[in-house]
């Protein structure tokens, strides 16, 4: 479990303290609606970091086949090289048309990690200023309890 999921487990214990355990604790006591807020965004936050990790699970594979393809091509590449006669029998021209294909779809890979390493990045940021927001405030246990109904009757967690 990562450092995110650990943290909304802790926020999901805070959350189901009682009001008399949260208010000694000195925590500010947030509202129902903060609470229902608070919730939305941890949910649009999980959401995101799954679809995040199943986005890096595809990169690292596609990663991991380009660096098998590179190999492959270099080989290629060195027996073209060699090879006296690639150019008048044209191996050598369908080499460079695989080599340009190749290396567009390394830079659109490398363009999808890139986007994938902002859109961490702002996962990141926002579960900070949830964890901020939301886990240093208290919340009375009869509203827990209505949001928890609500939430139930919607079909969330």
């Amino acid at each position: 479990m990562n450092k995110l999921s650990l943290t909304l487990v802790a926020l999901a214990a805070t959350l189901s303290l009682g009001a008399g355990a949260q208010q000694a604790s000195g925590k500010r006591t947030g509202t129902i609606d903060e609470l229902r807020a608070c919730l939305n965004t941890q949910d649009d936050i999980e959401a995101r970091q799954k679809g995040l990790k199943e986005r890096s699970e595809k990169l690292v594979k596609a990663g991991e086949a380009f660096n098998a393809q590179a190999k492959e091509i270099n080989e290629e590449a060195q027996r073209v090289a060699e090879d006296m006669n690639a150019t008048g029998s044209g191996r050598r021209a369908r080499f460079e048309r695989k080599e340009r294909a190749f290396k567009q779809e390394v830079e659109a890979h490398r363009v999808a990690q890139e986007t994938f390493n902002a859109d961490r990045a702002k996962i990141e940021t926002d579960f900070t200023a949830f964890r901020e927001k939301c886990a240093e405030t208290a919340y009375l246990q009869d509203d827990i309890e209505k949001v928890k109904k609500e939430r139930e009757a919607a079909g969330k967690k």
